[in-house]
């Protein structure tokens, strides 16, 4: 699976100190679009949440779709709305 090839790859990219390079919403948002169970779900959105960076809302606005995240999504939408 995808996700796990990029857990992989960030844990190098840290083991080497070079994980200041990765766009983690970029990736994040991967996460989001390639999974395939809620968890997974869940926790792509809080990491695209906690990142505090607007360019994760069209991820997180596709992933409405899915009615067991849909109370996580918008939560996390209204968030990074809100920061201006």
């Amino acid at each position: 699976r995808l996700l796990v090839v990029r857990r992989r790859a960030f844990a190098i990219a840290e083991r080497e100190r070079i994980s200041d390079r990765i766009d983690r919403v970029e990736s994040w948002s991967l996460d989001l679009k390639q999974a395939t169970t809620c968890e997974d779900r869940k926790a792509a959105i809080t990491n695209l949440r906690t990142t505090n960076d607007r360019r994760a809302i069209p991820a997180l606005r596709r992933a409405r779709q899915f009615a067991c995240v849909e109370r996580d999504v918008t939560e996390a939408i209204t968030q990074l709305e809100a920061r201006i």
